[in-house]
């Protein structure tokens, strides 16, 4: 899936750079990564904390003989194959966790290869990041310490995704996965907004502001976009007339 236009491309490489460095100023994770899809694998593109051992390790996700991911964590995120009535996945397909060695000894995942029981991590958390209804990539997300992911963290974290996803239609490897899934009458990326409130759509039933939504991306693309706050015409004439 990622060809050399992606995989050596320095500005994509910034950009997702600045998503870390913003995440992780953010929240203090410890460790995060981001992993795109090469090929029918899902190695980390990008990640900042964790140790070279561990993303050597855990960078390859398809087995020698398989062509899809393991049976671990990750492999079900990007497979979708989740149970969103668990308290531990959100309706999006999302995964997190508080504290990794409870939730090992209760589950039905202990008996799943977890990267060595997530390699001590307590909490740990798994954003999918899609482009319409395909996943092509994870935000991984990790940290020695238990509660570090409120659920309204991880549908911010959500949010990033999403905005990454979007990005990513820039590059053609990824746009043209978008124009082979769609039908010729339906080529357009299509972003629900409110008629009433403004607000914008992510997901079903999910909306945030547009200020929201402009805030994530000048934070994280600070180099293409510049957004402040002003006053059109008709508003200007609006709120005078009330003086």
């Amino acid at each position: 899936m990622i060809i050399k236009e992606i995989e050596n491309n320095a500005v994509l490489k910034q950009k997702l750079s600045r998503i870390l460095d913003y995440i992780k100023n953010l929240t203090s994770i410890e460790a995060i990564g981001i992993r795109l899809r090469f090929k029918e694998d899902y190695p980390f593109f990008i990640y900042d904390g964790f140790s070279k051992s561990f993303a050597k390790k855990a960078s390859n996700l398809c087995s020698e003989t398989e062509d899809f991911p393991e049976k671990c964590m990750c492999g079900n995120i990007l497979k979708g194959e989740i149970d969103s009535n668990r308290s531990f996945f959100t309706k999006n397909g999302a995964f997190f966790i508080n504290c990794s060695s409870k939730f090992m000894k209760l589950t039905k995942y202990s008996t799943e290869k977890q990267f060595c029981d997530f390699n001590g991590y307590e909490s740990v958390a798994l954003i999918p990041i899609r482009i319409s209804k395909e996943i092509v990539g994870l935000i991984q997300l990790h940290d020695n310490r238990k509660n570090r992911f409120s659920r309204n963290l991880v549908r911010f974290l959500e949010i990033i995704a999403l905005v990454i996803g979007l990005d990513l239609l820039k590059y053609s490897p990824f746009k043209n996965l978008i124009e082979n899934q769609n039908t010729d009458n339906d080529k357009e990326v299509i972003i629900s907004i409110c008629s009433y409130c403004k607000r914008i759509q992510i997901v079903k039933n999910e909306w945030i502001s547009l200020e929201n939504c402009l805030n994530i991306i000048d934070h994280i693309y600070t180099d293409e976009f510049k957004f402040t706050h002003g006053v059109c015409p008709d508003c200007y004439d609006e709120q005078l007339s009330q003086f």
